[in-house]
Parts: C-alpha cells; structure tokens; sequence
C-alpha cells in the first residue's frame, strides 16, 4: 500500500526503497514500484525490474507489461514500448486496449508518425477495434509529426466510417491544433465553428489553438475577434490566451505585415487581461516585453520587466534579452547597460543574443570602445560568440574605424568556426569605405563574388 502512495505521489525514489526493504516481494509490489518509476519518467528502472521479476522465476501479468510500456512512454522510447508488446504475446498475454494505445503514445511522442500508423494497420488486421482514445492518440501523433493533412484525412475518415467511433472534442481540437501547424487559420476556424453544430461543446484548448492558428498566419484581426467570442462560451482567457493573442498581434511587425495597430491592441488586450485579474506568468510577460521589442517602446518594455520582479517571478534571458533589443532600437543604450545589473541579480550569465544586442546598442551611439571592452568581456568569460555577436563587434569597430582590429575578429570567427554571412561582410565592407579603403573593399568584394 505505501509503495502505491509513492507512486501516486510521483515518489520513485521513497518507491524503490520501500521495495528493496520488502522481506518478500510478489508481483503487485513489483508492479506498484515499476509504475512509481514510469511516473517518475525513470524508464530505464522500470524495465530493469521488469527483467528482475522475470529472472527472479516471477510471472509478469499484464498490469506490469502495461506499466513498463507506460514506462517507455514518458521516457520517449518508442522501440522499448512495442518490443515488449511483441513480448507479451510470447509468454501467451493479450495485450489490452491501453497496452495499444499506452504503445501508440509512446510513438506519436517521439513523432514516429510512420510507425504509429503501421501498427495501427496491423493491429486492427488481427480484429482489434480501437476506441475514442486509440484514434485521438494517433491524431496527436500526427499533429506532433507536421502532417496535419493526414490527421485531416483521418478524422474525416472518422466521421464518414460505420466501424469508428464519432469524432468527440478532443478530435477537433487536435483538428484545430493541426490547422495551425499547417498555416491553415481558415480551416481551424471552420474547425471551431462546427463544434456545437456536432453537438460538442468548445472548451479554453479550442480557442487557444485556433487563436495560434491565426497568430501563425498574422490574421491578428481574426484572433481578437476569438479572443473577445470566448465569454459567450463561459470560457475566459487564461495566461496561454493571453501569450498567443500578444504574439499574433506582433508576429508581423518584424516584417511589416501588420500596421502598429495591431501592436497597440494587443497591449491594450493584456491590460484588460490584467485587469480581470489574469495571473501571468513568465512566458506571457516575455511575450508582451517582445511586443514592445517589435513596436520600439523600450519604456513600456522596461516597465513590464519591472513588473515581473514585483511580482516574485524571476525573469529570464528572453525577458532581459528583450527589453535589450527594445532599448536597442530606440537608441537608448544607457538603459540597455543598465539592464546588465539585473542580470547579475538574477544570478544570470550574459549570453551572446545579449551581447550581440548591447555592443549593437553602444556601436550606434558611437559608444564603439563600450562596446568593444563589453565583447572582450565576453569572451573573457569562455562564452563562444555567435555569428550576431561577431558582427556586432565588426559594426562597432567600424564606427570607430578601427579596420585592422575589424579584420581580426573575421580572422577569429574562421578560427573559431563562427561562418561569417552577408550582414557580417557588409559591416566589414562599410568599414573599409569608410577608411578610404576602396582597394581593400573591391578586394573583399571580388572574394565575396567567388
């Protein structure tokens, strides 16, 4: 009994030595500490007892098959799951429904989409019916592996067969899921639509990823409109919502797809959000501080950083990472080395999309020896610059027309197999321009077209 409690309790370990402390072990207990270790995700101790009990002359039942292929599952190992499978057959167990479907899991995780499919086939040739749950795994399996036309096609095929149970809410929100993953927003709205006409009732998963869906396509308009449709439901946005209607409000301002409109409405939506007392976490934090990062408010940006230490949550390297890139870009680099003590007091290491964005930052306020002491600094630290940070330093060095020290960071990048691309080439280019170097420019050019 207590070895059960651990593994309700997800206590693998208090599991295992209660076991080991058993004068006699049968095989309940057996199965009681391999189920603790599977929700422990500790698959490698599940077989391994497994294989105890057999050479211990035990008689696994299928309880403990089900619970090592349960195992298997939550540790991602598809190939573990099926071989015991083949393996209960052989000692004369038949495998149940959640065997199959437990197995079916364990391939739809590690996106074995092919392999799903198969055993499916094959199964269903030994007249095995498959239930509600056998036929939403594979859709999910699908929807994991990309093929949203085929988890499409399947669900139709639900709909139009005798043999298959009906498509139930949680098919369709695997529909509207692999809609989106499929940049088909439209469909993923029809999707959501039909529901009460099929008489199920949408729930918070349905909006949320239809409102991916249309985030996806820079359809912001649309996945407002959603977001302002889900109180006729009884549904209310919850921290997910608020992420997902941030980001499809801003997804296209990077490349100018979408007006600042679009921007300004969605902060508008967070606030209000805020306002019904909407609990955020870090993701729709870091989410809104992008959203000031692509529509250049470094204040706003700035004062949701704020929030987010007001509010005991710690923040991160993408929350710090873009508030950089929002002072950036507004050309406030003194606010950008300001946010270097937060990340100090946050016990955070600089990295280089950090670095990249602060020697970015003092390179165009012609700060470029800030902003060269600052890359030393990082790599005095054994951080490896990335090919943005490289050229960041190239920029900075330019502006101080400094071409000799330019040519040794790209001498450093070969070394340290960091490829220069074209933004990288530009910088260095633009510097020797600026040198009066015309001869070295035509060289580099001439280099480049080769």
């Amino acid at each position: 009994v207590r070895i059960s409690q651990a593994s309700r309790s997800h206590l693998w370990r208090q599991a295992l030595a209660r076991f080991a402390g058993l004068p006699v072990r049968d095989v309940v207990s057996y199965n009681a500490t391999i189920s603790a270790c599977a929700k422990g995700s500790r698959w490698p101790v599940s077989i391994e007892l497994l294989q105890v009990l057999q050479r211990s002359c035990g008689k696994p039942d299928a309880i403990t098959y089900n619970a090592s292929i349960s195992a298997c599952e939550k540790g991602e190992h598809w190939q573990g799951a099926l071989r015991l499978v083949s393996e209960m057959r052989e000692v004369s167990l038949s495998p149940t429904t959640i065997t199959y479907n437990t197995a079916m899991n364990a391939m739809g995780v590690a996106r074995q989409w092919r392999h799903a499919l198969g055993f499916l086939a094959s199964q269903m040739q030994a007249r095995w019916q498959p239930d509600i749950v056998t036929h939403n795994t594979l859709l999910a399996g699908l929807e994991k592996g990309h093929q949203w036309t085929l988890a499409l096609h399947h669900l139709q095929s639900m709909e139009t067969s005798f043999d298959d149970p009906a498509p139930d809410a949680i098919s369709c929100n695997v529909a509207i899921s692999a809609c989106a993953r499929g940049h088909s927003w439209e469909l993923a709205l029809v999707f959501l639509t039909c529901l009460p006409g099929r008489s199920l009732r949408p729930d918070g998963f349905s909006f949320n990823a239809a409102l991916d869906a249309c985030g996806r396509a820079h359809e912001w308009e649309q996945g407002l409109a959603l977001v302002e449709a889900m109180p006729l439901h009884r549904l209310f946005p919850d921290a997910v919502t608020a992420s997902l209607a941030v980001a499809a409000c801003t997804a296209g301002l990077a490349d100018g797809t979408i007006a600042r409109a679009g921007w300004l409405r969605s902060l508008l939506l967070f606030e209000s959000l805020l306002d019904r007392r909407l609990v955020p976490n870090l993701i729709v934090y870091n989410t809104a501080i992008t959203a000031c990062e692509r529509g250049s408010n470094w204040e706003l940006a700035l004062a949701y950083l704020s929030r987010v230490r007001s509010t005991n949550l710690l923040p991160g390297v993408i929350s710090i990472g873009a508030a950089v890139q929002a002072c950036k870009q507004c050309q406030e680099w003194q606010q950008a080395l300001g946010l270097l003590t937060l990340l100090h007091t946050s016990s955070l290491s600089l990295n280089a999309t950090i670095c990249s964005g602060l020697v970015s930052a003092c390179s165009q306020a012609q700060q470029w020896v800030r902003a060269l002491v600052l890359f030393h600094k990082f790599r005095a630290t054994r951080a490896r610059p990335d090919v943005s940070t490289f050229t960041s330093a190239i920029a900075a060095a330019g502006v101080g027309l400094q071409w000799q020290y330019a040519l040794g960071l790209l001498a450093d990048m070969h070394m340290e197999g960091v490829e220069p691309n074209a933004v990288t080439m530009a910088c260095l280019l633009r510097t020797f321009v600026m040198c009066s170097m015309q001869s070295s420019a035509s060289k580099l050019l001439r280099e480049g077209a080769k």
